[in-house]
Formats: structure tokens, C-alpha cells, sequence
């Protein structure tokens, strides 16, 4: 009967010793869900994806010299904005509207602009040209 006593007040013990441990131990920016860009599955994007508001996560290739960050914001009716940071001392940003159009896996970005590749994964988005690319995340307007 004591063998039964002692395991039933060990086993209460450790029962109780795991709710008083603290859920801070481990500092947020640690429990958090590490993933990184290379690790996306990227696919062609379907149109219906695109409209929002993104700014980027990435530039490779020659634009990254020049530009430090990007925001667009793609309308519904074919309608962009976009704003770039640009890496001029002091920073600046250039802006330009225009119309975009997605046909056969290519984003076209007003009327003289080369078609570029785009790609989608969950919130974000990847513009893949010959001279450059940029991987855009989904941003929430408020």
C-alpha cells in the first residue's frame, strides 16, 4: 500500500511541477517559426492572387544596388502603384502608376515593360525578370 501511496504522490507531484513552470522560459522570438525564403514552394500565380498591397522581403541582381526597399499595391481592375526606396543620399523614394496584366504565367507592368515571371506561396510573391528579382510579402491595409 505505501508503494501505491508513494506513486500516486510522486505522480501528483510531477503533475503539478509542469504547471508551475513558467511559459516565459523560452523568449517569444525563440518559439516563433523559423522558415526562410528559400524554403517557399513556389508555383506559378493565378491571377486572382495578386491584387493587394505587398512590400518586399528581397531584391537580387542590379536593383538591389539601387533600391533599399518596394512597395505595390495591385488593384483588382488592373490598376498598380508602386513606390520605390531608393538608395540616394538622403533616401528618396520614386513613384509610378500604371496598369498591370497577368497572361500565360507573365506579369506584364505597364505598356513597355518586359513580361516578368511570377510566382505566389501562401502571403507572398516573387517577380522573377532577366536583370533581377524581388520576393514581396502581402501587407494588411488598415
Amino acid at each position: 500500500m505505501k508503494t501505491h501511496s508513494m506513486a500516486m504522490a510522486l505522480s501528483i507531484l510531477f503533475l503539478g511541477l509542469g504547471s508551475c513552470i513558467p511559459s516565459n522560459i523560452i523568449a517569444p522570438k525563440d518559439r516563433e517559426v523559423k522558415f526562410t525564403l528559400d524554403s517557399f514552394h513556389w508555383k506559378p500565380a493565378m491571377k486572382k492572387e495578386i491584387p493587394g498591397l505587398y512590400q518586399s522581403l528581397k531584391i537580387e541582381g542590379p536593383p538591389a544596388e539601387a533600391i533599399l526597399k518596394i512597395y505595390y499595391y495591385f488593384d483588382g481592375d488592373g490598376s498598380f502603384t508602386a513606390a520605390a526606396l531608393m538608395n540616394t543620399h538622403p533616401p528618396s523614394f520614386q513613384i509610378q502608376k500604371g496598369s498591370w496584366n497577368y497572361e500565360h504565367k507573365k506579369l506584364l507592368l505597364g505598356e513597355q515593360a518586359a513580361p516578368a515571371n511570377l510566382d505566389a506561396w501562401n502571403d507572398y510573391l516573387r517577380i522573377r525578370a532577366k536583370k533581377g528579382s524581388v520576393i514581396l510579402h502581402r501587407e494588411t491595409l488598415q
